[in-house]
């Protein structure tokens, strides 16, 4: 089938059910049925094929794999199938909010609202269902929880050293290294840094397997100094001056950074 996408009204239409009544979430299934959701709020997006039987391959996180690593899954999974999907389709909310309520429902409501507090499940639905609660400018890659696996993969295809799920796994296994790349414009916009600061990290998980230089807490002690080395890649060059570097300069350069931390 073709990849859905609402009109906007519909989107509206869902948010304001999910601002007021975000207890009718817990039960519903979101289809087309003349009322909610008419057969005209449903258009195609012509350019990308989807099957609605990729999100039984998604995982939860469990015992033997975690949060970080079942993204990755889960990130490289959605991204395999939506080929043919553009960035500038991916910033259609439309495209988003469509594909969570008509077809990945049951897996955003088990990964992220299932057992939170009812005082939370609001801010939960708001957030992982649509592409705004936390400002449209970054919630495509920071709320909706199928826009940020397809853009964390997105970014992750960038890294050409590494095979797209080795760069996934080595961005998203911890969550701290992962918002200090993501919160990172330089690093983000920049494919080369990008690339250089994940394999800094294989880099550092090579002789550190807990990888705690880029984690604020460890199981056994206080994390790294990670946010002090971007703020020394910061200092160290602008846009302009890291565009025209190599990955392996900026891996040699991020390296010795790293070393004067230790």
């Amino acid at each position: 089938m073709k990849l859905p996408i609402f009109n906007s009204a519909t989107v509206q239409r869902l948010w304001h059910l999910a601002e007021n009544k975000p207890e009718s979430y817990k039960e519903h299934t979101f289809e087309i049925d003349g009322v909610l959701i008419k057969d005209d709020d449903v258009r195609s997006v012509t350019e990308v094929d989807f099957d609605p039987l990729i999100f039984d391959q998604f995982v939860q996180p469990d015992s033997s794999r975690g949060v970080g690593l079942t993204d990755a899954h889960n990130a490289l999974l959605l991204f395999q199938e939506m080929r043919g999907m553009t960035p500038k389709a991916a910033r259609d909310e439309r495209v988003w909010c469509a594909l969570s309520h008509l077809h990945a429902k049951d897996f955003i409501w088990n990964r992220h609202i299932r057992g939170v507090g009812e005082e939370d499940i609001q801010s939960k639905i708001l957030t992982n269902f649509f592409c705004r609660k936390n400002g449209k400018t970054r919630g495509f890659e920071r709320d909706n929880a199928l826009a940020q696996l397809w853009w964390w993969a997105f970014m992750a295809s960038r890294a050409k050293s590494l095979s797209l799920a080795e760069a996934l796994e080595a961005l998203l296994e911890y969550t701290d290294f992962r918002d200090a790349i993501v919160g990172h414009p330089t690093t983000t916009i920049i494919p080369n840094v990008f690339e250089a600061l994940l394999i800094l990290y294989l880099q550092e998980k090579a002789v550190d397997p807990e990888v705690r230089f880029f984690r604020r807490v460890t199981n056994n002690s206080q994390g790294g100094n990670y946010r002090e080395l971007m703020k020394l890649i910061n200092r160290h060059g602008g846009r302009v001056y890291f565009d025209v570097m190599q990955v392996d300069e900026l891996v040699s350069m991020f390296s010795d950074l790293r070393a004067q931390l230790n």
